[in-house]
C-alpha cells in the first residue's frame, strides 16, 4: 500500500498555524493516502515552531532545524517521515483545494515525480521563473517547465538515492536535474491559486536575481 508523507518547511510563519491546521487536517481526512504531516522549521525560527507545536498530534509532527534553510528542513523531514512517498510544497502558498486536486490527479503506481506547473502569478515572477528555465537548460542541458515549482510528490526512496546536498532554496533545482540524470519522467500538473495564506513573502526581486546569477555554479557542482 502506498503511502504519503506530507514535508512543509516553514519559516516566519507563527502567525499561518491555524490555516494551516486546517488546510492539512482536510487533507488527511479526505486523502486516504496521507499518513502525516512533517512540520520543520527552518533557520532555527524558534518563534514559528513554538506556534506550530501548539498543534502538534498524530497527524502533525513538529521539528526544529537549527542551521540551513528550505533545503536542510527538506531533507530532515524526509529522513523523519514513515510514508513510502514524500510530498514537499510552499506551506505559506498551497491551498486545500489545489493540493487535492493534485493529491487526486497523481498516480502512486508510476515510477515518475509529479510536479506543480503554476499557471497565474505576476508579471515580473513569471519573467523570471522564464529567464531561470532558460538558464537551467543552457547549463544542465535539460529542458523543465518551472523548475522549482512545489508541491513535489516522488517516493522516499527515490529522493534518498538523489542524494541531494543543498541546504538551502537550490534543492529543487539539484532534485530536478539529478532526477533528469536518471532518466525519471516529471508529470506537470496545473496549479492556478498561488496567493499567500497570510503575510508578506520572504522572497523579493533581488533575491530572485541573485538566484539567477549562481545558478551556473550550483549545476557544475552538480556534475
Amino acid at each position: 500500500m502506498s503511502t504519503i508523507s506530507i514535508i512543509l518547511p516553514v519559516f516566519k510563519q507563527s502567525k499561518q498555524v491555524d490555516e494551516i491546521n486546517d488546510i492539512y487536517t482536510r487533507i488527511a481526512r479526505n486523502c486516504a493516502d496521507v499518513l502525516e504531516v512533517i512540520i520543520v522549521a527552518n533557520n532555527n525560527d524558534l518563534e514559528t515552531f513554538k506556534a506550530f507545536q501548539k498543534i502538534e498530534n498524530d497527524l502533525f509532527k513538529v521539528v526544529l532545524v537549527e542551521e540551513g534553510g528550505w533545503g536542510e528542513g527538506l531533507k530532515f523531514g524526509v529522513e523523519m517521515a514513515t510514508g513510502n512517498w514524500v510530498l514537499y510544497t510552499n506551506s505559506a502558498r498551497t491551498h486545500y483545494d489545489e493540493l487535492k486536486r493534485f493529491l487526486d490527479s497523481s498516480n502512486l503506481n508510476l515510477s515518475s515525480i509529479f510536479k506543480a506547473k503554476r499557471q497565474t502569478r505576476g508579471f515580473v515572477r513569471k519573467l523570471l521563473s522564464k529567464l531561470f528555465e532558460l538558464e537551467f537548460r543552457l547549463f544542465s542541458g535539460y529542458q523543465q517547465i518551472d523548475v522549482n515549482g512545489t508541491p513535489k510528490l516522488l517516493t522516499k526512496e527515490l529522493f534518498s538515492e538523489l542524494k541531494l546536498s543543498d541546504p538551502g532554496v537550490f534543492i529543487d533545482s539539484e532534485l530536478v536535474f539529478k532526477a533528469h540524470q536518471k532518466g525519471i519522467e516529471f508529470i506537470d500538473v496545473p496549479f492556478f491559486n498561488y496567493e499567500r495564506l497570510e503575510g508578506k513573502s520572504t522572497t523579493n526581486t533581488k533575491m530572485a536575481i541573485a538566484f539567477l546569477l549562481q545558478l551556473p555554479a550550483k549545476i557544475k557542482s552538480w556534475k
